[in-house]
């Protein structure tokens, strides 16, 4: 998957401004998934999560009732859950700063769990790594 990052950044810069069908928003809410998936490969793709789950930036698209700081929320919100699932230490180390940044109750709220879920996935992932030998 050497150009999938690369193919998800141009898809994401070429949604239009205005009204996005279906399709493009459930695309776009799968942005988050598809990161996660590639972060245990590349590392640009955890800065990606990460950039995302930070960016006061709203989308500059809308989906009917989907727009401005309820689009934010949610891309925050998926990139925090993203993160979390890889239970890499990287994600970890950007949910911490996250969290230390956050003023938002309810996204510190969603961070500690996210911070819980990520130590989780964590164990889960060195005890892996153990049963196979240091093997990913």
């Amino acid at each position: 998957m050497p150009r999938a990052l690369e193919a998800i950044d141009a898809w994401v810069a070429a949604l239009p401004e205005g009204e996005i069908d279906r399709a493009r928003f459930k695309g776009w809410m799968a942005v988050s998934h598809a990161l996660t998936a590639l972060s245990d490969r590349d590392p640009r793709a955890m800065a990606r999560l990460e950039s995302r789950m930070s960016s006061a930036e709203a989308p500059r698209f809308r989906h009917g009732r989907h727009r401005g700081a309820r689009l934010l929320r949610l891309r925050r919100f998926g990139s925090a859950n993203g993160l979390a699932e890889t239970g890499l230490p990287q994600a970890g180390e950007a949910l911490q700063r996250a969290d230390l940044r956050a003023s938002d109750a309810e996204f510190v709220s969603h961070l500690r769990e996210a911070k819980g879920r990520h130590r989780d996935r964590a164990e889960k992932r060195r005890r892996r790594m153990r049963d196979q030998g240091g093997r990913r």
